[in-house]
């Protein structure tokens, strides 16, 4: 979904809903061909709470994220991790030129992609 936050467009990735490696997936090819059809670089916000990352998962969006996903973001947030999803974000951003930054509040990420 979008949100408009001081006045600039966030794109909102939610996988807090997902049952399934293969919902997660999907979400994924979403983002995916929403951001390659984007004219310009987007803000993004990932929204993990409760989300699981399966190994399938992790690498299919290091593929794309290399691929696509790293040149069409501006700046990246992300929300709603626990311990091992902070762990698996430090591997993650290791292979991302535009890294994405965890913060505990949906307003503090907010903030931080609009500023």
């Amino acid at each position: 979904s979008t949100i408009f936050h001081n006045g600039k467009k966030v794109i909102f990735i939610d996988y807090s809903q997902v049952q399934s490696e293969d919902e997660a997936l999907q979400t994924l090819y979403k983002v995916r061909d929403l951001l390659a059809s984007s004219p310009e670089k987007v803000l993004k916000l990932n929204n993990v709470e409760g989300a699981f990352a399966t190994p399938k998962f992790m690498s299919e969006a290091k593929r794309l994220n290399k691929e696509i996903l790293d040149a069409k973001t501006h700046k990246g947030a992300i929300i709603g991790m626990n311990a091992l999803q902070g762990i698996l974000l430090k591997g993650f951003n290791v292979f991302s030129k535009q890294k994405l930054v965890p913060f505990k509040t949906k307003e503090a990420a907010l903030n931080y992609l609009t500023a």
